[in-house]
Order: structure tokens, then C-alpha cells, then sequence
């Protein structure tokens, strides 16, 4: 979008550079993915020479979150495993209840496992109603998350991507481990 702008004629408003060094942030992590690169920050100048705040973006989108969420993570990471570098969680229904949140989100957690020293491949199942199960995979560099969900009926990059599959929660992650599992190994062998 931004290098649109002058292709279209538009001059670049204070409020249009608030959202667009929003999406650049919250995109990157704070800039802290692989795919950053030079021209991103260039682009992150140029959006902040037009008044929008980075420091201020960064705390309201990255450092920042309600204690309902922490309520969440709570219930949620006694039951977090790591396997051979594979690392996964579940967010049920009955933990979003108990936590007073209304909407399935992760609140960030899959790029918080993502994290782990030991981690290569993250996976966090969410619980939908309607007997079905969305996945979100995240990655550390050399890990290709996406073919995985490409696979199961998804998209992605190559570090973040996600699926939603039809079926009872233990069933999508009787299917989805062992492949993920098999993304991490491969992986690791620099296949």
C-alpha cells in the first residue's frame, strides 16, 4: 500500500501512517521476524517522519494485553508439550469461558511458544464451535510451516501460517502432530 501512494496521487495522512506502520508492526512482530528487511524499515522512517508514533504502536499492540488473556495463558500452558522440537498447545471452549473471553484468539501465545530455546515448530490448536478446530503453526527460520497448511486446507508464510479443520479437537491433533512433527525433523535434516 505504501507503494501505491504515489502511483495513485494520494498524499500519505497522519492517520493513514498510524495504520500502516500499525500493520508493518504488528506483521513483523516489532520488526523481529526473517522477512524484515531494509526496505521495511525504510518504510517504518518514512511512516514515522509523518507523525506516526512507533513507541506508542509497539505498547498498544505488542506490549500490552488484558488479564482475562492472562487468565487464558494461565490454564493453558500447564499443558503445553514439547516434542523434538515440536512444541503445542490447546485453547478449549470451556478455558475461554473460564477465562470471561467471548471470542477464540490466542492473545499471541503461538509466537510465545515459538520462543522456546527448544522450540522449531510451534502449534496451537483453538477449539471452534461447530465441531471444528483451527490450527495456527509458527516457526523458527528453516522451518516451512507452510506446506503444512497448505496441505491440511490452509495458507500461510513460510515462519506463520494457519488452518481450520473440520472434526472433534482430539482428531485434528491425532492428524496434525505427527505431520508437524515430521515438518520439525525434516526440517532439521535440511530437507
Amino acid at each position: 500500500v505504501f507503494d501505491l501512494l504515489p502511483h495513485l496521487d494520494c498524499d500519505l495522512s497522519e492517520e493513514a501512517a498510524f495504520a500502516l506502520l500499525t500493520g508493518l508492526v504488528t506483521d513483523t512482530l516489532g520488526f523481529r521476524i526473517s522477512a524484515t528487511s531494509s526496505r521495511t524499515l525504510e518504510i517504518a522512517q518514512a511512516l514515522m517522519q509523518k507523525n506516526a508514533p512507533l513507541a506508542k504502536i509497539i505498547a498498544r499492540t505488542l506490549n500490552s494485553r488484558s488479564y482475562a488473556e492472562i487468565e487464558l495463558w494461565k490454564q493453558v500452558l500447564p499443558a503445553v508439550q514439547l516434542e523434538g522440537g515440536l512444541i503445542y498447545a490447546t485453547i478449549t471452549q470451556s478455558a475461554l469461558a473460564r477465562a470471561g473471553i467471548a471470542k477464540m484468539s490466542d492473545f499471541g501465545l503461538v509466537n510465545y511458544l515459538v520462543d522456546v530455546n527448544e522450540a522449531r515448530v510451534a502449534v496451537l490448536f483453538k477449539e471452534q464451535p461447530g465441531n471444528q478446530t483451527e490450527v495456527s503453526f509458527r516457526s523458527k527460520p528453516g522451518y516451512d510451516v507452510s506446506r503444512l497448511a497448505l496441505q491440511l486446507g490452509g495458507g500461510g508464510h513460510t515462519q506463520a501460517a494457519g488452518c481450520t479443520i473440520q472434526g472433534a479437537l482430539p482428531e485434528v491433533q491425532a492428524r496434525v502432530l505427527p505431520l508437524a512433527m515430521q515438518i520439525a525433523a525434516e526440517s532439521e535434516r535440511g530437507a
